[in-house]
């Protein structure tokens, strides 16, 4: 499978398709982010919905905490997932009164247990945040400020190998552009640099409102083997290896300063 991938991304259509598709995926990324600030910038002046879950409007429901998730599925997420059985029409009826949410680690979150009645707060269709019978308030991941930042990461990510993408099929069109040209291989270069730039966005973001442990490590760990990586495969050569072809081109003219050798 390896070797597979390797040769098909060693055919420039390939790659400009691929990265194409990738570039595409990153403008729709930028869009929810910056559908995400526009929620925010006008979350303050929101008013209830005249049409429940229709425009930047707020919609409440009453709940109540049916079941508290750990992992949902996810092994790699600590954090709790948690089931709400709504009183009333959610705002996607396939779900029915279903509906799940997960909270990052904030102030209040110890208040939330099972069978408690609670008012959800949506946005648009995503649940924004929870009310508590005590008053707290709970803002879910769905809410925009936490949403933006993820997006804009997430973007950058895919965006930095689409372009190299793109780049190398259309340096290596010359010989065609479903011709194997392996001398214009893809592999990160300057370009990968915004990834780099992403995913160190997408681990600062989740450190709000208060950091995981878990995520922190996670993140510091991705970030050193793309560090490792990116030093490995971009920069220059060691100066042994860049001495090189100068020694072989003293060798190649002192050869011919001695002239054809003349025998017998």
């Amino acid at each position: 499978m390896g070797d597979l991938l390797r040769r098909a991304l060693d055919r420039p259509a390939v790659l400009v398709l691929l990265g194409t598709a990738g570039l595409l995926f990153a403008l729709v990324a930028v869009g929810l982010g910056v559908w995400s600030l526009v929620l925010l910038a006008r979350l303050g002046e929101a008013s209830v919905c005249e049409r429940d879950f229709s425009g930047i409007c707020l919609t409440e429901r009453e709940a109540t905490v049916a079941e508290r998730v750990v992992n949902h599925g996810r092994s790699w997420d600590p954090d709790p997932s948690w089931r709400l059985a709504l009183h009333g029409d959610g705002p996607e009826p396939t779900d029915g009164t279903r509906l799940w949410v997960d909270f990052r680690p904030q102030d209040d979150l110890d208040e939330l247990t099972t069978n408690q009645r609670v008012t959800v707060v949506f946005i648009e269709h995503e649940p924004a945040w929870l009310r508590l019978p005590s008053g707290a308030v709970l803002e879910s991941n769905q809410h925009p400020q936490y949403t933006w930042a993820g997006a804009f990461s997430i973007a950058a990510m895919i965006a930095g190998p689409s372009i190299t993408a793109v780049v190398t099929g259309i340096r290596g069109r010359r010989g065609g552009w479903f011709a194997n040209s392996p001398g214009h291989g893809y592999g990160p270069d300057r370009w990968w640099l915004l990834f780099l730039v992403g995913l160190v966005g997408f681990v600062v973001q989740l450190a709000f409102p208060r950091p995981h442990l878990f995520h922190v490590l996670l993140g510091l760990g991705l970030l050193a083997g793309l560090v490792a990586y990116l030093v490995w495969r971009v920069l220059p050569v060691p100066s042994s290896g860049r001495h090189a072809p100068r020694r072989r081109r003293w060798h190649s003219r002192r050869r011919h300063s001695r002239g054809p050798d003349v025998t017998g």
